[in-house]
């Protein structure tokens, strides 16, 4: 963890509202010794929605909560609305799962949701399931992938898949399937899928 300052850790509380009235607060610190953050970091956050601008092609969601705001990229169209609270998941400045917090049901079928109220997962310590597949089109038409995976143990991580690979993850890693993804990462630091095992 020589990349990583432990000493100035940066901690994010999210606290969760049960449909029958009970708070669940998790403490997530980054940088967390003995996690590879892969060169990215994908963190759950909660927050209100307080503006929104948009340009050609994107949106930039301002998020406040009681520590500050941070401006958050989505698409041009997105859904959005100020003045709501949400809890979403953040990829590279990127909003890349999002409920609002009226919404949440803890013993409903989202993903996300899960992800938040789930301890652990049931998974062998070399599998992934994923949390978020979200796919694009290139300016050349191609089809590419944004995947976030996790592990048994929570942990978050988010890899590209190229258009070579799109059909292969679109089988088996779509939202919600378990695999063993073989990731190898770009000059850049981010995260591709090589292959599927």
């Amino acid at each position: 963890m020589t990349d990583y300052d432990i000493e100035n850790q940066m901690v994010i509380r999210i606290v969760a509202r049960r449909n029958d009235g009970l708070y669940k607060t998790e403490v997530v610190q980054y940088p967390n010794e003995g996690t590879d953050y892969g060169g990215e970091i994908i963190v759950p956050m909660f927050g209100m929605a307080k503006s929104i601008k948009r340009g050609n092609g994107w949106a930039r969601i301002e998020l406040v909560d009681e520590t500050g705001s941070i401006g958050l990229f989505h698409n041009e169209e997105t859904p959005i609305e100020t003045g709501q609270m949400y809890f979403i998941l953040v990829g590279d400045n990127r909003i890349a799962r999002y409920i609002k917090v009226s919404e949440v049901d803890p013993n409903g079928t989202d993903l996300f949701v899960d992800y938040l109220y789930r301890k652990e997962y049931d998974m062998e310590e070399d599998e992934k399931m994923v949390v978020n597949f979200s796919p694009y089109k290139t300016k050349a038409g191609k089809t590419m992938a944004h995947i976030v995976m996790t592990d048994k143990d929570k942990n978050l991580t988010r890899a590209i898949a190229f258009p070579t690979m799109y059909s292969k993850v679109l089988g088996k890693m779509r939202e919600g399937m378990k695999s063993k993804p073989v990731l190898s990462k770009l000059d850049d630091g981010t995260l591709m899928i090589k292959e599927i095992k």
